[in-house]
């Protein structure tokens, strides 16, 4: 749709201009630009987010290293006492006893040199990667974007194998991994290393063993609560790495989506002298590909036709072929029984019942591929694999009798219908959706907007947050509050809902607690509400039946992540 209407509307702007109103050019010139933005909405929503992550994190490093004294290190003070007072020899020992190490240990002043050394280039590497970040954090334009994808966006090419900001960025951020992180390496099948456990650096065993070492010694406590600063600042640097990870891969696929814009809007164009792009068609075989294309189109038409008769078809049954008992009372064309609460459906839409079926399936007829059935209405020939058993059932739950607009999936329908039921029961209930796909909850807005919900959907951060987060607080007629699990589930206090539903099963425990908590707390005086919805026979239905095990066991615990294996165990 978007290539359609970004070259219709250049079409029509460059020659047909005069010949078109000008609002309609206008109106199709913002339904691109929407297009556009719908397709890197989420993208932005996990930047923003990942952002505030990271620059809470900063602001936690940054509060550590003020405790620090950099111009009088610690361990400098430790090793000058230490040499002073005749106890360097011990501490050598101590170091070669506890692991074996590359640096120079033998010399108090090469030692010392080492050290400053590798922190300096530290805290060196991290400004560089903080100033590169804000220069890929603006906004690509469509150079950029080409550059990059000439870059390392092709797929024989990797991110950090070429020389544009991107893979510039790669590579500083590797190498500062390799200050904080002692990576240990696996061969993989095609020999080719893959880097594995991040373990501690031979600088952080150092510093460990210098603290240790002090304790053994009686150093000044104010030595000793340096030390402890300072391996609490080096914990912190590995957790700002994690968000800078994160950020950046963010901003790559920022980058790949905007890339991906670009492939869409472009269109088939005559070469132009040795050009060998895929998108460009030599004139001579002009009239070749517009009969080829023509009969394409041809093709579509007529399949188009096809299907819309057939929708019209289903959606004229779905009206008229089931009472509140989930009854069909059409008639199966060959043996005009009523089709029941069973029956097959075929690919152009007719139904037969399920022993009519069987009959037929003794009797196919040899297609030049395969055995098929051919319809007994309007004789269409359909593949055995093709054709649909479906079965109607009662109601089985209590908001069944809820009818909803629109065509939505399974489990959109189910929400929308649960949301419906509670605002029967109560019109003042307020209630909580949580999901981990920006996607989820955008589908489920749409789906709320076209059954008149008043909503607010929480993304990103900032302003905008915390006024839509007081609006569903405070106001009377917005009773749905849309969250993602991973920003909505900490720090808020919304006890103003009683009603708790989670899309999806939740793999982290800790963080479905969390969830719960913001309306399950204390200054709650109401019953709380927990809603689950989960779609049976598929992974979903592994994952609760798997945390309900490890509970029965007592074997999950607030802070329990799954492991390789459990998730191993879900998909096998």
């Amino acid at each position: 749709k978007l290539h359609t209407l970004f070259n219709l509307h250049e079409i029509l702007t460059t020659f047909e201009k005069s010949k078109y109103d000008e609002h309609c050019l206008i109106e199709m010139h913002r339904e691109t630009e929407q297009l556009r933005c719908k397709y890197i909405e989420g993208i932005k929503n996990d930047i923003e987010i990942s952002k505030a992550e990271l620059d809470q994190v900063k602001i936690e490093v940054n509060e550590k290293k003020n405790k620090i004294d950099f111009d009088n290190p610690w361990w400098l003070q430790l090793l000058i006492y230490t040499n002073d007072n005749g106890f360097y020899e011990n501490f050598i020992n101590k170091v070669k006893g506890d692991f074996i190490t590359s640096l120079s240990v033998n010399s108090l002043s090469c030692l010392t040199y080492e050290i400053q050394r590798n922190i300096d280039k530290q805290e060196l590497t991290r400004k560089e990667i903080y100033t590169e970040l804000n220069d890929i954090a603006k906004f690509p334009d469509l150079f950029c974007v080409r550059n990059v994808a000439d870059c390392c966006l092709q797929s024989n090419k990797n991110v950090g194998s070429g020389s544009c900001n991107f893979c510039n960025f790669e590579r500083r951020l590797e190498l500062y991994e390799l200050m904080l992180f002692s990576q240990r390496c696996f061969q993989s099948s095609e020999n080719e290393k893959v880097s594995g456990l991040r373990l501690e650096t031979e600088m952080e065993k150092l510093f460990k063993v210098i603290l240790s070492f002090a304790k053994t010694i009686d150093a000044s406590l104010s030595i000793l609560n340096q030390g402890k600063e300072y391996m609490k600042y080096v914990d912190a640097l590995k957790k700002e790495f994690k968000c800078l990870r994160i950020q950046f891969l963010f901003y790559y696929r920022q980058l790949q989506l905007l890339d991906e814009l670009n492939m869409c809007t472009m269109r088939v164009q005559l070469k132009q002298n040795s050009e060998e792009n895929s998108y460009t068609l030599d004139g001579q075989k002009l009239t070749q590909y517009r009969l080829l294309y023509e009969s394409e189109k041809e093709a579509a038409s007529l399949e188009l036709a096809k299907r819309k008769g057939q929708l019209l078809y289903l959606q004229n049954l779905a009206t008229v072929q089931t009472d509140q008992e989930g009854y069909n009372h059409e008639i199966c064309p060959i043996c005009v029984d009523k089709l029941g609460v069973q029956w097959a459906v075929f690919n152009c839409g007719h139904c037969i019942c399920c022993q009519c079926l069987v009959e037929l399936q003794k009797h196919p007829v040899s297609n030049a591929r395969c055995q098929v059935i051919k319809c007994p209405v309007c004789r269409t020939a359909n593949n055995h694999v093709s054709i649909v058993v479906t079965k109607q059932k009662k109601p089985d739950s209590f908001d069944a009798h809820i009818t909803y607009k629109g065509s939505h999936s399974t489990k959109i329908g189910a929400i929308v219908r649960r949301i419906l039921w509670i605002h029967e029961q109560d019109s003042s209930s307020k209630v909580l959706v949580f999901s981990s796909w920006h996607t989820v909850l955008n589908l489920l807005s749409l789906a709320l907007k076209e059954n008149n919900v008043v909503f607010r959907i929480l993304q990103g951060g900032g302003n905008k947050f915390q006024a839509y987060l007081e609006e569903f607080k405070q106001s009377l007629s917005i009773n749905v509050l849309l969250l993602p699990i991973q920003a909505g589930a900490k720090g808020l206090n919304i006890i103003e809902a009683t009603h708790v539903i989670f899309v999806e099963p939740v793999l982290n425990i800790g963080e479905e607690l969390q969830a719960v908590g913001r309306v399950h707390r204390i200054g709650q005086t109401k019953l709380t509400f927990i809603h689950r919805f989960i779609i049976c026979d598929t992974i979903e239905e592994k994952i609760v039946e798997f945390f309900k095990d490890k509970q029965d066991k007592s074997q999950v615990e607030p802070g329990y992540s799954m492991t390789l294996g459990d998730i191993t165990s879900l998909i096998a």
